[in-house]
């Protein structure tokens, strides 16, 4: 009875600190409000996070000395006391009962009572997921050698302890049990192990999903699935994610830079012809169409021969390709237009108001 007790009093308490939001005042400060817009704590701070797991961390540095990133970093509970003081140079959110902090220009963890867990010793961290977080060192050896690195990123468990048997160039964050990885400009995945499930042999990964994923070898995409398996040629010249369950892949046609876009600009496919792909590697259109855009309300806008219309998730021409212009459906309707005209139709293609 008396856990039960306990439990009461403790569980509102926290579901309030989570509801409470960031507020921005009128004097440019930070505080925070609960979901009716009413001022909790008064928007004192320079810089607030939300709250994570009853704390947040905010930041009392006064604008004007400076020093604004470098100090003032501490964490309050909903009734804005001071539970872990203000020392830190940076400070994350708490995620598995552990906080990133900064210290003297290193990252470390703490726990909910402000006591060291983890030292100081990263240039970078991220939140713990799953009892694991990734870590990045920076300080280089000279001259640097990339097959025996001494800087990169690692993968750190709650004691502290390094997963990895080595450092790489990059790691992701896990999906599906699986993070990719580079080293020396090639990519492949590792467990939660450490250990590496698919060789790094690519030039390019994407992420698990529904156990596959797409990878680009030899300048051309296909698909693998998460033992490594291929399942389907690398042969497109082009993909992008639709669904949960689909993706549109392309052959033909050239990569080119958006207009005036910058050098840093998305690349299209030009000249390229499309199709559906299922997520065991089945292709469930020909690859025929000039265009397909991303699905809304289990219909995606598709472009040939400058008609448009709407395939469904089973790659049937659902809508007829009539129109000269279509825009997704929203809220059952989707705006279209055709010899001059603009109007709505609904999910059989049938003109409504």
């Amino acid at each position: 009875m008396k856990i039960t007790f306990l439990f009461c009093l403790l569980f509102p308490f926290y579901v309030n600190a989570q509801a409470l939001k960031v507020l921005r005042g009128e004097n440019g400060k930070y505080g925070y409000t609960n979901n009716d817009g009413k001022i909790i704590i008064a928007p004192i701070y320079a810089y607030a996070h939300e709250f994570s797991e009853g704390l947040a961390a905010v930041n009392l540095y006064d604008a004007e000395d400076g020093f604004g990133s470098y100090v003032a970093w501490g964490f309050i509970d909903s009734t804005g006391k001071v539970i872990i003081p203000f020392k830190y140079m940076n400070a994350n959110l708490f995620s598995e009962g552990l906080a990133g902090v900064m210290l003297d220009r290193r990252w470390g963890f703490i726990n909910a009572k402000g006591e060291e867990v983890i030292p100081f010793m990263f240039d970078g961290i991220k939140s713990f997921k799953d009892g694991l977080a990734i870590v990045s060192l920076y300080r280089r050896t000279e001259p640097v050698i990339e097959d025996n690195l001494q800087w990169g990123y690692n993968i750190i468990d709650k004691e502290g302890k390094f997963v990895l048997p080595k450092n790489y160039g990059v790691i992701s964050d896990f999906f599906e049990g699986l993070a990719a990885v580079c080293f020396n400009n090639k990519w492949g995945f590792i467990n939660t192990k450490g250990k590496e499930i698919i060789p790094l042999k690519y030039n390019k990964v994407g992420n698990f999903k529904n156990n596959v994923t797409v990878v680009l070898y030899n300048n051309k995409y296909g698909f693998i699935n998460s033992v490594g398996k291929q399942i389907t040629p690398h042969k497109y010249s082009a993909t992008k994610v639709l669904n949960d369950t689909l993706y549109a892949v392309a052959i033909g046609g050239s990569m080119e830079r958006i207009r005036g876009s910058g050098a840093f600009s998305p690349l299209r496919l030009v000249g390229g012809k499309w199709g559906l792909l299922n997520c065991i590697g089945k292709e469930i259109t020909l690859l025929k169409y000039d265009e397909i855009q991303n699905f809304t309300e289990g219909l995606a806008p598709v472009r040939l021969n400058k008609k448009c219309g709407f395939l469904d998730t089973t790659g049937k021409e659902s809508i007829a390709l009539k129109f000269d212009e279509v825009k997704s459906f929203s809220n059952g309707k989707a705006l279209v237009q055709k010899e001059g005209k603009t109007f709505y139709i609904n999910y059989l293609g049938v003109k409504v108001e």
